[in-house]
């Protein structure tokens, strides 16, 4: 252009571009170059003040491609970096929305050791591959005891837990970390709380809030964004043995020991509607045991188990909270009610119920099914499609597993089915909610016969593996299904574990492959205490590395290096 060829002449034919280079480069500029004049015969001449400029700038040239080459391979290895930052967050990812995942994100972000991520992700594929899962160790399980009440938190990967002595944490199995702690003390242990949270349930629908509920009647909100405590209320004075969140009118229904029945609201932070059984009516003093919302719109249906071996359905309109009828549970309280995913069959998981106030014959608990369209006061017989009675016994793990059904997660089946996973005679029962004995199907018509048996589709022991051999004998304690495929499970050992469920039709090999019958539920990832680890290897004993803390140790020794290569670069 007319610009470059006035750049040019006024600094001696020179580019400006060349110039820039130089500068940037650090070079001294050039001696002023002379323009060649035109031959004018034999006898031309040059200017003696003016240097001769060499014609080949093969120089400029290989130093730009230099710098581009630089600058190429240093933008390359920044992609590869993000890349595996992006790897190590494994399924969440740095797309991820969900509040409760961000503490786990900002510790990755705030790392300085990225290959540290590089060995865990080494060291799971190695067990995966040796012992097909993964295994990880906390000391929470050491010092907090065994895992009581697993709730999930909706991506499929992270589930909040409460232990025994107290502390309150989210675990993502995908990452095989603990992604926050909560009610664990200053000092982060696992002894902070003076009593243990009972019932736990989303508050929001992307996971952000997660309400608790004690064994001293308090009720907090967690905001797993810090983590950080938003609300605080002791609404009973009993242990909180129900909780539930009402997503239509944003409020936590509560249950308790103490016999009421409060709705707070989460805006305003104020109880709007309480109520318990009247005197000399049906349920007056008996403490709850269970809580379940059914229903849609302003009109909903509280039903409420009590230690009396009855579940009382209460209704909330415009008018309050108001009592309509009783359903039986053949002498066994309700452990847990779930509502199926039709909207219109209530599960209810129940145990042997109080001697004194069920008459002297406590039922052995089990599982039983209701229509919750066949409610009448007449004591719910029509209401009850089928039932399970709880045998007693199971393996030999089962000899110290409490009677009846512990605890009880409901999941979908491959072919739109609801399927019950219970803990039932201390081993895991699965129930086909949409087939009996006889292998019909429910209609809404039928049932008019009176209850049917409901048998389990199939039994798995999940601590013969892995927990047997201990004393006392451990048991599944705590369930719940994180998604269509994955189960998660807690015993008394105590232990942390996830499942795969497999499925018959699921491919594998040659069409011709005759495949062996596969386990009901897979084992995936596990998390131990430290305390119950077995014994380290010959090799990790050599480099003193423990089991349980190889990781650890790992991640001292780089950060060690990290400082003396600083110190070194310093110096």
């Amino acid at each position: 252009s007319a610009a470059g060829r006035c750049g040019a002449d006024a600094h001696g034919g020179v580019p400006s571009l060349v110039l820039l280079r130089r500068a940037l480069c650090g070079e001294a500029p050039a001696a002023r170059a002379v323009r060649r004049r035109p031959s004018m015969g034999a006898g031309a001449s040059v200017d003696q003040n003016d240097i001769e400029q060499p014609s080949l700038l093969s120089i400029a040239e290989v130093r730009s491609s230099s710098e581009r080459d630089k600058y190429r391979i240093g933008y390359k290895r920044n992609e590869e970096i993000l890349e595996r930052q992006e790897h190590h967050c494994g399924v969440v990812g740095y797309q991820s929305t969900s509040r409760h995942m961000r503490p786990l994100m900002q510790e990755k972000l705030e790392c300085s050791l990225s290959y540290l991520d590089d060995v865990g992700m080494s060291y799971g594929d190695d067990q995966r591959r040796h012992q097909g899962h993964t295994q990880v160790h906390s000391d929470l399980l050491t010092n907090g005891g065994p895992v009581r009440v697993i709730c999930p938190l909706g991506d499929g990967a992270t589930v909040a837990c409460s232990s025994s002595g107290g502390p309150l944490w989210v675990y993502n199995w995908r990452e095989g970390r603990e992604v926050s702690r909560m009610r664990c003390g200053e000092d982060g242990g696992g002894r902070g709380a003076d009593c243990a949270v009972l019932r736990m349930c989303v508050a929001r629908e992307d996971g952000g809030l997660l309400a608790s509920g004690d064994q001293h009647g308090k009720m907090v909100l967690w905001d797993l964004h810090g983590p950080r405590m938003a609300t605080e209320a002791r609404l009973h004075q009993g242990a909180i043995t129900g909780l539930n969140w009402d997503a239509e009118s944003d409020a936590l229904v509560t249950a308790s020991e103490d016999t009421h029945l409060m709705v707070y609201d989460i805006a305003s932070q104020t109880v709007v509607d309480r109520t318990k059984p009247a005197s000399h009516t049906c349920g007056y003093g008996v403490p709850s045991t269970a809580l379940e919302l059914a229903g849609v719109g302003k009109s909903k249906l509280f039903l409420v188990g009590g230690t009396d071996g009855k579940l009382r359905c209460w209704s909330r309109d415009d008018g309050g909270l108001r009592r309509q009828c009783t359903l039986l549970c053949n002498s066994a309280q309700p452990s847990r009610c779930l509502m199926a995913h039709d909207g219109w069959r209530a599960v209810v998981a129940t145990c042997p119920a109080d001697p004194v106030l069920c008459g002297g014959n406590p039922g052995r608990g089990g599982l039983l099914l209701f229509d919750i369209r066949k409610l009448s006061d007449s004591g719910g017989g029509s209401a009850l499609l089928a039932e399970h009675r709880a045998r007693g016994y199971g393996l030999a793990t089962a000899s110290q597993a409490p009677p009846g059904c512990i605890d009880m997660a409901l999941a979908p089946g491959r072919n739109g089915e609801t399927v019950a996973l219970c803990c039932t005679d201390g081993v895991i029962r699965a129930f086909n909610l949409d087939m009996v004995a006889g292998g019909q199907l429910y209609h809404a018509t039928e049932a008019d016969g009176g209850a049917q048996d409901l048998e389990p589709d199939w039994n798995f022991d999940v601590v013969a593996q892995h927990d047997g051999g201990r004393y006392p004998p451990p048991y599944p304690c705590a369930i719940a299904c994180t998604d269509r495929r994955f189960v998660v499970t807690a015993s008394t050992s105590p232990s942390l574990s996830v499942w795969r469920r497999s499925a018959v039709d699921e491919p594998y090999g040659h069409s011709d492959y005759v495949r062996p019958p596969q386990p009901k539920l897979v084992l995936r990832s596990r998390c131990a205490p430290l305390k119950l680890a077995p014994s380290s290897s010959a090799g990790a004993q050599a480099f003193g590395f423990s089991y349980g803390t190889t990781l650890a140790t790992i991640h001292d020794s780089l950060e060690r290096d990290r400082c003396r290569s600083a110190h070194h670069v310093v110096a």
